[in-house]
């Protein structure tokens, strides 16, 4: 057992002192993190030169006056309001056409199938003619369903993201719950 145990020696020894020095070197005081007054968090590390020379430029580069924010907010008070009842029409008319010629359609197709079981149970059924003005009319009211659909979701896009945008920059149709002044869109 003895001679098993004694190759293993020399290595704990060496793992021990190696151990010892390393604990031994960091013992002195440990460094205080410095507080960013800005962020009031400890702060990481120094500004790299990305974060310099942005703060800089920011610096330098002087804010818009609030004539040129005005004359924007001028011309946005009478667009928004504007593109925002058009999103809502459209997708109003929109809607209402989709379901409207989706109705018609299912009324034609179902014109058709009573003529084939009228013809089956010994009716007159539909003349050749008659049968290609219902498939026509029928594909007519699948194409104006769908195109008025298109034309629905376009126009609700439209009015959600014109109030988006004016809840954003505090414009005329959103709630005046925001601080805008300090955001930058002063009264």
């Amino acid at each position: 057992m003895s001679d098993a145990i004694a190759p293993r020696r020399p290595l704990a020894l060496a793992l021990a002192a190696s151990l010892v020095t390393s604990a031994c070197a960091s013992a002195g005081p440990a460094p205080v993190p410095r507080i960013d007054p800005k962020l009031h968090v400890g702060e990481m590390g120094a500004r790299t030169n990305f974060e310099l020379r942005a703060m800089v430029a920011s610096e330098a580069a002087p804010l818009p006056s609030s004539d040129d924010r005005g004359d924007k907010r001028k011309k946005s008070r009478k667009v928004t309001p504007a593109l925002f009842w058009t999103g809502v029409i459209l997708g109003s008319v929109g809607g209402a056409g989709a379901l409207g010629f989706g109705i018609a359609g299912v009324v034609t197709e179902r014109n058709i199938n009573n003529s084939f079981d009228d013809s089956i149970n010994g009716g007159a059924g539909l003349s050749k003619a008659e049968f290609d003005r219902l498939r026509n009319q029928g594909d007519t009211m699948n194409t104006l369903a769908i195109t008025s659909a298109v034309v629905g979701l376009v126009g609700l896009a439209l009015a959600v993201i014109v109030y988006g945008h004016d809840y954003t920059t505090c414009g005329p149709l959103a709630p005046k719950r925001r601080r805008c002044e300090e955001a930058g869109y002063g009264e």
